[in-house]
């Protein structure tokens, strides 16, 4: 079933990719932002397919681990390995995708003025909660993206510390599309699960068509990738 929805996921990122590919240079960020995060679920799906495959083996676990020995790692402990195996490439999955997109949202600032009151613009240096509210407020897509990154960047903080919240300003709450999700001081994050991440990744596919569906961006012949 994962499988299934990744390359589901996959096919809608490039349909969007081969539509702004018509419209703009092959370096401009348009394309390229749909094009960077199929590749990435394409390498995801190829992580899995191996982890399902290969390594449901405990032989197979053993001659990887430990090459030189002799020695069959137990079934179960081969299970706890495969278990952690997935965890991580899942963790290093979201890290990537949230780099990803967030480099072609920076690439955005980079180029295009984004006016951030009293004469000043948005840099694409700012940090990220200030990069995406600017592209928000400058093409006018649903404010309702806002909460979608803000549990993006959220989850992402939460990776660092093995899905343990961890703020100064204690615990929160974000509520996103009519479901409230709690980050606990001191607590693990058990709501993000692979099936929810898809789903925000389809609407951050939505969201991307929209901004750059925009008139105010539709007005940019150009607007490079800094990271191709």
């Amino acid at each position: 079933m994962v499988i299934e929805k990744l390359s589901l996921i996959t096919a809608a990122y490039l349909e969007q990719q081969a539509r702004f590919k018509k419209l703009y240079p092959p370096d401009d960020v348009r394309p390229w932002t749909f094009q960077k995060i199929a590749q990435i679920l394409a390498y995801y799906r190829l992580s899995l397919c191996y982890s399902f495959g290969i390594l449901s083996r405990s032989d197979n676990v053993s001659k990887i681990l430990e090459p030189e020995k002799a020695v069959l790692i137990h079934p179960e402990r081969a299970g706890l390995i495969l278990k952690e195996y997935e965890q991580y490439i899942t963790f290093s999955f979201f890290h990537v995708l949230f780099s990803s997109f967030e480099s072609s949202m920076r690439s955005i600032v980079a180029k295009v003025p984004l006016p951030k009151g009293k004469g000043k613009l948005h840099r694409d240096t700012a940090k990220f909660s200030d990069i995406y509210n600017g592209l928000i407020d400058y093409t006018g897509v649903n404010g309702q993206y806002r909460n979608l990154f803000e549990l993006l960047l959220m989850v992402r903080n939460c990776i660092h510390n093995r899905s343990i919240y961890s703020s100064e300003k204690g615990s929160k709450s974000v509520t996103y599309k009519g479901v409230t999700y709690d980050f606990i001081q001191g607590k693990p994050i058990e709501f993000a699960s692979v099936e929810l991440i898809f789903d925000w990744l389809l609407d951050l596919m939505a969201f991307f068509a929209e901004v750059f569906d925009s008139p105010c961006m539709m007005r940019e012949t150009h607007i490079q990738d800094n990271v191709l």
